[in-house]
């Protein structure tokens, strides 16, 4: 299985996923999968805690040796889009999950959440899609070049709230991870995408980390 993310148009609506203490069965058998559509309750799946540290211990360099329970307290409040909360019987609260920029246009992410590290400092930023297909014969466009723009997204809307004025080292490492579901069990691989600098000419050791 690879990464990806389902347009819902204009429905959706925004729902903060509460962190809870119980099990994940918990969560399972809050939702009534038979009245719900399958694109939401795909959300709520993987926006539930104990699902999202799996794939941040996955992902993430830095939290790759850390186990998946201790993860757990590491990741912030999970917004989710849901286009038919009222079939999952969540409740919805009054938070944006838009990326609105007036020349760019507007972009809905699926999951979004902030990551903590070394104590309670906030260091990364995720977002998760769910992809029905990563075809460009469907899609009508590649899907990495909508997962750079989401990553440029997550980076230049940052200004006036991560970092202010010329502060660009408050800028928050960006993870944007795409599950595709339409791969078949041969092609089950995980694909990085990322910037990282590299030397061209010169001698210089250190040119700065990845971004």
């Amino acid at each position: 299985m690879m990464c990806m993310q389902i347009s819902c148009g204009k429905q959706e609506k925004c729902m903060i996923y509460r962190k809870v203490k119980t099990n994940l069965s918990r969560t399972l058998s809050s939702i009534e999968q038979d009245k719900a559509t399958s694109d939401d309750y795909v959300k709520c799946i993987l926006a539930d805690p104990q699902i999202a540290a799996y794939i941040v211990q996955a992902l993430v360099p830095e939290f790759k040796e850390m186990e998946a329970e201790k993860i757990i307290p590491c990741i912030g409040e999970p917004t989710v889009m849901l286009r038919f909360p009222e079939r999952l019987g969540v409740k919805i609260q009054n938070v944006n999950n838009e990326s609105v920029d007036e020349d760019d246009g507007k972009i809905i992410y699926d999951i979004k959440f902030p990551l903590y590290y070394n104590g309670k400092r906030r260091e990364f930023i995720i977002n998760i899609e769910a992809q029905k297909s990563s075809k460009k014969s469907k899609l009508g466009y590649r899907l990495e070049n909508r997962i750079a723009y989401y990553m440029g997204r997550m980076i230049s809307e940052q200004k006036e709230t991560e970092f202010v004025n010329s502060n660009y080292d408050d800028l928050k490492s960006v993870y944007t991870i795409w599950i595709c579901m339409d791969t078949k069990k041969s092609e089950d691989s995980i694909i990085e995408f990322g910037m990282k600098s590299s030397l061209i000419y010169g001698k210089i050791k250190k040119i700065g980390a990845r971004i």
